[in-house]
């Protein structure tokens, strides 16, 4: 096992999960679906869009636990750093093989790195780039040079790492793969697809790591079905008349009005709330600084101050939301979190980052204090400049505060004509820019937008995003996830900082200080999280009795033994009828 404290190395024995239930039947097919559109089969290149969900075909070095700080062998069974920490070393474990039988060897980690960086998605030309080059010492193990000493955040980027088989691809292209089924390592393959609305996943009934304390109790339906959707609305109406047996109710109000007890008990459709505690993403309004509308700090305040979440909470959620207040929430680097003595000491350089208080969003108890907030701010921006003439605002220079907040869904029209009425009040003017998502995901690529609703990953370690999310060099190039085009000294500063670390304590400092840096400069609009997973699930679905910590844990769940039988028995009839 690898843990966050300098990559510190245990040999402690592996255990299957608490939460798993070793007894569970296996077998049946269970259905769900997905708000997505997709059109390749390849995750990891640029071309095209591709399910997430098909990285389960896939295995990588080590995998992740409950504790987000570290993570536990899989394809490889040993880890070995240099004691100059320049190089890591893997051995490959014996039993680990492809979908088609061929082993997993030393040289596949070698092809996957090197394809990576060379053929892949500009993301991992980035992640990678610390290394020098990688050799095959032997079929079971492959050593990793690096240009420097490796980081923790470094070591985990690397055992992290979805590995690729190197014959499969050899007489393949890898950047024109958008069609082809790939092969891969996981406790399930890829076994059929209708390119955009649907994927099938067959389990793996002789894995590698059928006996491995992670596989033990888990992987127990026999073929998994994902059905895309465009729109909730038909998601949900495809539960109601069994089309699919699991969904993650993502809106408030659906799950208010639309699972009454009578209305679900009639349908035997269970619902239930699902704590959660890991880490948690953030979601935003985006702005797009490339707008010279928004590079005024107090500008960019007073739409922020705009957003009423108290009356959106109460009106539009039925109470069932808190808002947001870290990109790094539920993990130790949250920039909420007080600085220590030492902590402080290494910030010590930049003053503005030592003494910056923790970022505080307006709330507002009616809408008397809203407009006054809002005109405290007009104030303000007229002292700067600004001028009001029939009823719009124009900047210094004479151009009106205009601008479109770009979406694709309905959903999310209900949220932001609440925010454009009340920014009218004041002379800005707001307006929705809806579009299909193929557009939506284009437009965003190029950049081409003033403002959208984002989503910033947290995976508890978030050391490789923020570069990615925030670094200067990404602000000018298109289809990088710098879509507020942010080029900050003091934020690149920070970068460095972060790569450079070396201790937990080190990282904390510095990634609370970007948090409060970043959400007291006002780029995004910070929106509300949830701490329960919502889930409604037709009722021969069986869960276990305790949760992962980390909610639902897709993997954990079981058909019925009485519908399992009832589901073979159907099976077995049908295939006697069909002359079979």
């Amino acid at each position: 096992m690898i843990s966050l404290d300098n990559a510190h190395i245990e040999n402690a024995p592996l255990k299957p999960a608490p939460y798993i239930n070793n007894n569970a039947p296996k077998g049946g097919t269970l259905r769900q679906g997905i708000i997505a559109r997709f059109n390749s089969l390849n995750p990891f290149i640029l071309k095209g869009i591709a399910p997430s969900e098909l990285f389960m075909i896939y295995e990588s070095l080590f995998q992740g636990t409950e504790n987000s700080t570290q993570m536990q062998s899989q394809i490889a069974k040993c880890v070995e750093i240099s004691e100059n920490h320049r190089s890591i070393s893997f051995l490959i474990h014996p039993k680990a093989a492809w979908h088609d039988g061929q082993p997993i060897i030393a040289k596949d980690v070698q092809f996957t790195i090197e394809t990576l960086r060379n053929q892949g998605h500009p993301f991992y030309a980035s992640l990678l780039g610390f290394i020098d080059h990688v050799d095959v010492l032997s079929p079971q193990k492959v050593i990793i040079h690096s240009k420097s000493t490796l980081s923790t955040e470094q070591i985990f980027s690397i055992a992290r790492l979805s590995i690729l088989p190197s014959h499969f691809w050899e007489s393949k292209s890898f950047e024109k793969s958008a069609n082809i089924i790939p092969l891969g390592s996981g406790p399930y393959r890829l076994s059929s697809y209708q390119m955009g609305t649907s994927l099938a996943f067959k389990r793996v009934t002789d894995h590698w790591a059928l006996n491995e304390p992670s596989s033990i109790g888990r992987y127990n339906f026999d073929l998994l079905s994902y059905q895309y959707y465009s729109d909730p609305n038909t998601l949900r109406q495809a539960l109601f008349s069994n089309d699919i047996d699991l969904n993650q109710e993502n809106l408030s109000k659906a799950w208010a009005t639309q699972y009454l007890p009578d209305k679900t008990k009639s349908m035997n459709i269970n619902t239930q709330c699902i704590l959660n505690q890991q880490p948690r993403n953030l979601q935003a309004f985006q702005l797009n600084l490339r707008n010279p509308l928004f590079k005024n700090l107090t500008l960019r305040k007073t739409l922020s101050d705009a957003f009423d979440f108290n009356w959106s909470n109460k009106q539009l959620f039925y109470g069932q939301y808190t808002r947001s207040n870290s990109f790094f929430d539920n993990t130790i680097f949250n920039g909420q979190l007080p600085f220590s003595d030492y902590e402080s000491s290494l910030l010590a350089s930049q003053p503005l980052l030592a003494h910056l208080p923790p970022y505080q969003f307006k709330t507002y108890a009616n809408k008397e204090e809203l407009l006054e907030t809002l005109r405290e701010d007009l104030t303000t921006l007229l002292k700067e400049g600004y001028t009001l003439k029939d009823q719009q605002l124009f900047t210094p220079g004479g151009q009106p505060v205009k601008f479109t907040i770009l979406i694709y869904s309905d959903a999310f029209e209900r949220i932001i004509l609440p925010l454009i009425s009340h920014l009218k009040r004041i002379g800005i003017q707001a307006k929705i820019k809806k579009v299909i998502p193929s557009q939506f995901f284009r437009l965003r690529r190029d950049h081409q937008f003033d403002m959208f609703i984002n989503t910033f990953s947290n995976d508890g370690w978030p050391i490789s995003e923020v570069g990615f999310y925030w670094g200067s060099q990404y602000a000018k190039k298109s289809n990088t996830s710098n879509h507020s085009g942010l080029e900050d000294p003091l934020v690149d500063w920070l970068i460095d900082k972060i790569n450079q670390s070396k201790q937990p304590s080190e990282y904390a400092a510095y990634l609370k200080a970007m948090d409060r840096y970043l959400l007291n400069q006002y780029i995004v609009i910070p929106q509300w999280h949830i701490a329960n997973q919502r889930i409604a699930s037709t009722e021969h679905i069986a869960f276990p009795k305790s949760m992962s910590k980390n909610g639902l844990d897709l993997h954990s769940l079981w058909f019925e033994q009485q519908t399992l039988s009832h589901m073979q028995n159907c099976a077995s009839d049908m295939a006697k009828n069909s002359g079979d």
